[in-house]
């Protein structure tokens, strides 16, 4: 397995712009040169408030060893509201969800990238991060 950490998808110094990626050593299908892996996201809860990708980081191994390699794992950070005066609000924490996966899906400058086939990208959240998830995909569904 294959962990890189704290990738940055916006170019600041916010630790609620990262990303974890999960990579196989090898894919199954690796003596083929153009053997692509399947993208799962994943999108932590804690209510918009709390938690981060580091409270959820067995999920990507996880989710790589028990497809037998054939998949790779983003986890993603978003920024959070807190009680400061200056903290995010909604629609905040939606518009860095889609910055992640326009990242993921667009940038060749993670490592990894020439493994993954961006037409089978897969959102997955718990809780909050279900909610943000789902209203990346609708929400952009009704601007096409």
């Amino acid at each position: 397995m294959r962990e890189f950490k704290d990738i940055a998808y916006i170019s600041d110094s916010d630790p609620g712009h990262t990303l974890d990626i999960y990579l196989p050593e090898t894919s199954p299908d690796s003596n083929q040169s153009n053997a692509q892996l399947h993208l799962v996201v994943y999108v932590h809860g804690g209510a918009w408030r709390t938690d981060d990708k580091s409270t959820v980081a067995y999920i990507g191994p996880g989710f790589v060893q028990a497809s037998d390699n054939r998949i790779a794992v983003a986890i993603i950070n978003y920024r959070l509201s807190t009680r400061n005066t200056d903290s995010v609000r909604h629609p905040e924490h939606l518009n860095d969800v889609r910055s992640a996966l326009e990242f993921l899906t667009t940038s060749k400058e993670y490592p990894g990238s020439e493994q993954i086939d961006r037409n089978n990208v897969f959102l997955v959240g718990h809780s909050a991060g279900a909610h943000l998830a789902t209203m990346s995909v609708l929400d952009n569904a009704e601007q096409q």
